[in-house]
């Protein structure tokens, strides 16, 4: 040992220790088992530290799983809310920039509730007095029937109420005709190339 034998020796025997390490079996041939095999053996020994701590200050322990619980809980929370976040209307160009306006009320109970259904004038009153806001659409969902001129069947389908701007926030290509001019006048409708088969036979 150091007092046995001197700082010296001891440091002499430490680097012939090294020099020896460094052989072919060690550089070449065996690393890969020998870096596994030191992984395994640290794991244990953490394991075996960990129990017998746990053991030995059981509050302690306690306290530290308690926390890294609490800690780990709240990541997966947030996470779990940023991935739904990013999982909807990703496919719109600009999405980033797009904003839903969401009106705030109470219940008969009192409880606040969020509802994308607003006053008809907020969109175009935005868009006047906001220089933010560089074009607003407006959509509201109905369902009804409707018949189809050339067929004799009523169907019934859900529609959308929408803005001659709508394409303008929500970006799509047309297969036939032209969006920007397609909702400009009353009593005209844009059709997915799904329903326009399933009511006309053709696109």
């Amino acid at each position: 040992n150091l007092d046995a034998s001197g700082q010296a020796k001891a440091q002499r025997q430490f680097a012939w220790g090294v020099v020896r390490f460094f052989n072919y079996s060690t550089i070449k041939g065996s690393r890969k088992l020998f870096s596994q095999h030191n992984t395994i053996s640290m794991y244990r020994n953490f394991l075996k530290i960990g129990w017998r701590r746990l053991r030995q200050e059981k509050g302690y322990a306690l306290l530290n799983l308690l926390g890294l619980t609490l800690g780990l809980s709240a990541a997966l929370c947030l996470y779990a809310y940023v991935r739904y976040e990013h999982s909807y209307d990703q496919q719109w160009a600009d999405a980033e920039r797009v904003y839903r306006v969401v009106e705030t009320e109470k219940d008969d109970t009192g409880e606040l509730i969020n509802s994308a259904m607003t006053n008809v004038q907020i969109a175009p009153v935005l868009q006047a007095n906001s220089a933010q806001v560089e074009t607003a659409a407006r959509l509201m969902k109905w369902n009804k029937y409707f018949h189809a001129p050339g067929t004799t069947d009523y169907n019934q389908a859900t529609f959308w109420y929408a803005d001659s701007t709508v394409f303008e926030v929500f970006p799509a290509r047309a297969l036939s005709g032209n969006l920007k001019e397609a909702l400009v006048a009353p009593k005209q409708v844009v059709l997915t190339e799904t329903a326009a088969r399933q009511y006309y036979g053709t696109t």
